[in-house]
């Protein structure tokens, strides 16, 4: 990656650069997730549908967009974790907001996909996902939250509602 040797002056340049793009996930005990066996399907762990760079992260939902996310499989000791989505939404009136969160998990013959429409995407403030050990929730993994359409300006004194999905 770095050439003959390991040049850690160039890999320190290199993994500054993956921080500035947005390519890294926090962990606190939760990694070596995913199953990239076939790198022709998919090179990151999940893509937005109508996503334009499909070998990169993407990081904001545009309005070609749609709120489907194909996740890679995972591998096959780690089909026990169990992943939360949790999408940030404003009201129909604009002043509430709206909080929901769901949970599923990876399937690894497959890739997983998370289908998202049935909430409006142009009230979507943010989506993140994070996964978590069933038997330990403090040993867990997330990715930088991603961009709706209605970010932007906080909502001032705004009143939050959550609810739950069902588990998919």
């Amino acid at each position: 990656m770095f050439g003959e040797g390991g040049d850690l002056n160039k890999g320190e340049l290199h993994m500054i650069d993956y921080l500035i793009e947005g390519k890294f996930y926090a962990h606190t005990g939760v990694y070596d997730l995913f199953n990239y066996d076939n790198l022709k399907e998919q090179t990151i762990p999940f893509v937005i549908q109508n996503q334009p760079d499909k070998n990169n992260m993407c990081y904001e939902i545009t309005a070609n967009m749609e709120l489907i996310f194909n996740f890679e499989k995972c591998k096959e000791n780690k089909t026990d974790v169990v992943w939360k989505y949790h999408l940030e939404m404003v009201s129909s009136n604009r002043k509430k907001i709206e909080v929901v969160s769901g949970y599923f998990k990876l399937d690894n013959h497959k890739q997983t996909q998370l289908n998202l429409t049935n909430y409006d995407k142009n009230r979507v403030k943010y989506i993140r996902f994070t996964a978590f050990k069933g038997e330990n929730p403090h040993r867990r993994a997330w990715f930088n939250p991603i961009r709706g359409l209605a970010f932007g300006a906080p909502l001032c004194n705004g009143k939050y509602t959550f609810s739950c999905a069902p588990f998919i």
